[in-house]
């Protein structure tokens, strides 16, 4: 039964040290920025022309930043790594895509590229913070 899977996962985690409380701040941001781009990408599905697929993508970016978030606050290598892994891979994204952010949405270069900050950011927190999230 998949229930009873999340329901031991669960309890495992919360058997095992959390982390420091500066390395909870750096989770909790990473946290509260997956919950703005999943609503980001909710918005892009349901009230915006943009194709369904960035949608769905965007939504489920912002869905794996708030697992990966929870799951590496219990101390979860991988949890910390793919968090790693996805930032590093938005930051190139962003930074390659602020050309055609700026001309769809007709803002300047400077604010396309603040995704890509963001990620910058929170990627070098992560890394920073390795010691207090994994140890």
């Amino acid at each position: 039964h998949w229930l009873s899977f999340w329901v031991r996962l669960g309890e495992e985690l919360s058997e095992k040290q959390q982390v420091s409380t500066r390395a909870l701040g750096v989770l909790m941001v990473i946290g509260l920025v997956g919950i703005a781009v999943l609503l980001f990408g909710l918005h892009l599905i349901f009230r915006t022309e943009m194709p369904l697929p960035l949608g769905i993508a965007v939504t489920v970016l912002g869905a794996m930043e708030i697992l990966c978030a929870h799951f590496a606050r219990a101390r979860m290598r991988t949890a910390w790594a793919f968090l790693c892994s996805m930032n590093g891979t938005c930051i190139l994204i962003t930074l390659f895509g602020a050309p055609k952010i700026r001309d769809s949405a007709e803002i300047t270069m400077s604010s396309a590229l603040a995704p890509c900050v963001v990620f910058v950011v929170l990627t070098g927190l992560l890394v920073v913070f390795a010691d207090d999230i994994l140890a």
